[in-house]
């Protein structure tokens, strides 16, 4: 620490360090030690960690989207965040936790390197793209001696040191088998002989963990059969640990995600159905779980031992799946791409879930929400296509949720043009709909209207007239005349009218449709903002500037102070307008407008 603290404070230049060494070692935990006590130095003046377990730019993707608001669906995305990076304050320090040994990060780490950014990575494997290393190995028995006794509760008797140190080479002076055995004998409440004839009798043996490689150094296959005898051991003290089943069951489910550190209020305590964190705590006091501040994690060499000594139960793994999923689904203010940095966290629980299981169909829905949202359409659909493909073969090609999954797939269709491939679906969605709702029920207009705003795109607007009017009939029925859905139905019914040319007819719906959201959601609204502006377009289409002009200030109005100033809906706005003035000759007033656009275009790419 003292040497790291000194590179960081002396260093003209920036620092790139790679840690390296076999799982549990303690590479992550001097890493975030040394976060931990740059947090609190006036000299640092930003820290990023990133957990890179699923890929370094994955890791980039959602620290972009969480923390420096890119759109990461522009192709220059990651050169955005860069240059937001140079810009911040140095010292800055990156860490970079978990490595893999992928080709598919070279690139994206070359990239990190150019920045004037202080980057300390941990790995288990050497990693050429660095060029300074630290290999972190197993302890000196006086190191071993005080982490253990700095975890033991009990007393050590003069004549147990003889035995402790016995029971130090059993762990192969290995940092996290140290401290796991400390408190195993605490919990137990265990003399130091007591614990070492436990272990010995079931045994867990890594002293060869100690053993010296040839010339120092060790190669991949050496550090490969190190790291699988560790996991191996662990097994047996596993058993030993006495973990209730209700401890077992919790750190199971952890152990299906990816290996990060989790906040304990706003993402653990909802996931696992937890009232209170005392569990959690108890967990950690045991050893298997660790604590940072408010978040709590496991080692990965802990999640692969839970793995395969702790079954799932299906009931309890559906719940848990369906807890998750439900908590990173995004609330009506917000879109999945600000959900990016979940879709590891979702992936998971799709490896782990079979296709028999309901909940499945709804989370590879939402990966492929996520990928929608960040404009991956292609992949995308091959998880739309997987997810009807479930679907099906879970409930029955007539079943409600089947017909979800055909509406999503043809939605993705219709968003790529491809019309004549969402059609169909659309089709089939609504007559499982009508078939196992009834012609009455509201899920059954929300199809209506998805098919009838994608006869709209075809031109065919003579199909798309009955399809709105029974969408509005059916609306008014379940909601009333007065309810925002029947204003979003009489929004798009106008809209039709306009594409067909048929101003008089859409402006009485525009007016209902924007009386009706004025009274029900209030005039700042931004789906006031929405219907306002398609007010203007029409007045505009219809040649009454002088109506349309108010009416696109007032969006504009609207948007700036419900969204922000630089939310992409101004553009929109902005680019209406100054068509407007455009059109009408006035270039000087168009002017400012359309360089506004241009900048807000500018910081969202």
């Amino acid at each position: 620490m003292k040497e790291l603290l000194e590179l960081i404070n002396t260093s003209s230049s920036s620092a790139n360090l790679l840690f390296n060494g076999m799982g549990g070692v303690g590479k992550t935990a001097i890493c975030r030690a040394l976060a931990h006590q740059c947090s609190h130095s006036s000299t640092v003046k930003n820290i990023i960690w990133l957990n890179c377990a699923n890929g370094v730019l994955n890791a980039l993707n959602a620290e972009a989207v969480t923390n420096h608001d890119i759109d990461i669906r522009h192709q220059e995305w990651l050169c955005k965040l860069l240059d937001k990076l140079r810009l911040m304050s140095a010292p800055s320090i990156l860490f970079l936790d978990n490595l893999e040994e992928s080709e598919n990060d070279d690139d994206s780490l070359r990239q990190l390197k150019t920045l004037n950014w202080h980057i300390f990575a941990t790995s288990r494997y050497p990693l050429a793209i660095f060029s300074k290393r630290r290999n972190i190995d197993v302890l000196e028995m006086a190191q071993c001696i005080e982490l253990f006794t700095s975890h033991y509760d009990g007393t050590i008797a003069d004549d147990e040191v003889a035995t402790l140190k016995e029971l130090i080479v059993l762990a192969g002076q290995h940092t996290l088998t140290v401290e796991l055995l400390a408190k195993l004998a605490s919990d137990g409440v265990l003399s130091v002989t007591e614990v070492f004839e436990q272990v010995k009798k079931t045994g867990f043996d890594l002293s060869a963990l100690t053993e010296v490689m040839v010339d120092g150094d060790q190669s991949g296959t050496q550090k490969g059969c190190r790291q699988h005898q560790l996991q191996e051991h662990l097994d047996k003290l596993f058993v030993l640990s006495n973990l209730s089943e209700r401890e077992q069951t919790l750190l199971r489910l952890l152990a299906v995600l990816p290996h990060t550190a989790y906040d304990c209020k706003s993402e653990l305590m909802p996931w696992l159905g937890l009232a209170k964190p005392d569990e959690l705590v108890v967990l950690v006091k045991k050893g298997w779980l660790l604590k940072d501040g408010k978040s709590f994690l496991f080692h990965p060499v802990v999640g692969h031992v839970l793995r395969e000594k702790v079954g799932l139960d299906e009931e309890g793994l559906v719940g848990f799946a369906a807890r998750v999923q439900s908590d990173i689904q995004p609330a009506v203010t917000e879109h999945w791409i600000e959900k990016v940095g979940y879709k590891p966290q979702l992936c998971a629980l799709v490896d782990v879930l079979g296709d028999s299981v309901g909940i499945k169909v709804e989370i590879v829905s939402n990966v492929a929400c996520i990928h929608k949202a960040k404009g991956e359409y292609h992949q995308a659909l091959s998880l739309y296509q997987q997810a009807l493909a479930i679907s099906e073969k879970t409930f029955g090609a007539e079943h409600i949720e089947t017909s979800t999954a055909l509406n999503n797939l043809a939605l993705l269709y219709e968003g790529l043009g491809e019309y004549d491939k969402a059609l169909p679906l659309y089709l089939r969605d609504l007559e499982i709909s009508e078939k196992s709702l009834g012609n009455e029920h509201i899920d059954v207009s929300i199809t209506l209207n998805n098919l009838a705003n994608l006869y709209v795109s075809m031109s065919e607007y003579n199909k798309a007239l009955p399809m709105y009017q029974r969408a509005l009939d059916i609306k008014e029925k379940v909601y009333g005349t007065e309810h925002p859905e029947v204003a979003y139905t009489l929004n798009n019914w106008a809209h039709l009218y306009k594409s067909m040319g048929e101003y008089d007819k859409a402006l009485p719906l525009y007016q209902r449709s924007l009386d009706i959201c004025e009274k029900t959601l209030g005039t700042e609204h931004p789906n006031i903002a929405i219907m306002v502006n398609n007010f203007a377009v029409l007045y505009e289409s219809m040649g009454d500037y002088d109506k349309a002009e108010p009416m696109y200030l007032r969006s504009l109005v609207i948007r700036e102070n419900s969204l922000g100033p630089n939310h992409p809906s101004v553009v929109t706005v902005l680019d209406n307008w100054a068509g407007l003035y455009r059109k009408t000759g006035r270039d000087n007033e168009a002017e400012p407008l359309e360089k506004r656009a241009a900048v807000i275009r500018a910081i969202k790419r």
